[in-house]
């Protein structure tokens, strides 16, 4: 393909209607991607089910491009990339649920406004496997007994010390 068909299709190639954009319902940086973003979460819940050990995680995809919230983490193998928190089996890795970091105006949790970043993260993450049997397992950076006292007396189960 030339470099002129290429800019051709680039230019003429959209996800989203700029015409229906309403801020207090999309993230502003990621409304042209976000129907696909959003096909490809339903593709991804619908195609396997994730057996009975998941897992919330935090990955950084690899970016070499400019973009306004590119993540710095020198621990990583890649250390420059784009932040996602993806609800993962643990077994398999297969990504079940993501959501993407695109700087302090990422809209996490709405469902639960009250919480604090880390736990609205895994309670928006894995929202739809929670009450169904699974055991989530977390990375130390959420802090769980938050997670516990916010999530387990709304749905009134017995917790042992």
């Amino acid at each position: 393909m030339t470099e002129k068909k290429f800019h051709l299709l680039l230019k003429f190639l959209h996800f989203a209607d700029n015409s229906k954009f309403d801020p207090d319902q999309h993230q502003q940086k990621l409304y042209k991607i976000e129907p696909t973003l959003d096909h490809l979460k339903s593709k991804f819940s619908s195609v396997y089910t994730p057996e009975r050990s998941i897992c919330v995680d935090e990955s950084l995809l690899l970016w070499k491009g400019r973009l306004g919230w590119i993540q710095y983490i020198p621990s990583k193998r890649s250390r420059f990339g784009v932040k996602i928190y993806k609800l993962c089996g643990s077994s398999t890795s297969y990504v079940w649920n993501f959501t993407l970091y695109t700087g302090k105006d990422t809209i996490y949790g709405q469902r639960h406004s009250g919480e604090k970043t880390s736990s609205r993260i895994v309670l928006e993450v894995a929202h739809d496997q929670l009450d169904r049997g699974y055991c989530l397992y977390l990375d130390n950076c959420t802090p769980v007994q938050i997670l516990l006292t916010s999530y387990v007396p709304e749905k009134q189960m017995l917790l042992e010390p």
